[in-house]
């Protein structure tokens, strides 16, 4: 099998809500709810996303296919141990939809 071929939606991207929850002694704590959903990753941007990116002061780095129904508004998203922002989404098509990421340095 050649090294190029990639068998559409079968990596798994983990999209990330942040709840505000206090632990037992009062103290603030961000717990994150995870979802792992099944995607089409696609390493990097149109030059097009990383230009409108860098006009707003950040840096589109990845972007991600998703089924629309799956995707319910998250604005934080992980894969292969990075996490990334959601810059911007757009519908690539009828059911499917694109999202820009900008990986966060922890």
């Amino acid at each position: 099998m050649r090294d190029d071929m990639h068998t559409p939606w079968s990596d798994v991207v983990d999209l990330l809500v942040f709840a505000d929850n206090q632990d037992p002694e009062g103290y603030g704590v961000q717990a994150a709810q995870r979802r792992s959903l099944f995607c089409n990753w696609l390493s990097g941007v149109s030059q097009n996303e990383f230009y409108l990116s860098n006009k707003q002061g950040l840096q589109a780095t990845d972007s991600v296919e998703l089924q629309r129904v799956d995707y319910n508004g998250e604005r934080w998203a992980e894969f292969s141990g990075r996490r990334y922002r959601v810059v911007r989404t757009f519908p690539s098509s009828f059911d499917v939809i694109t999202l820009i990421l900008s990986e966060v340095v922890r």
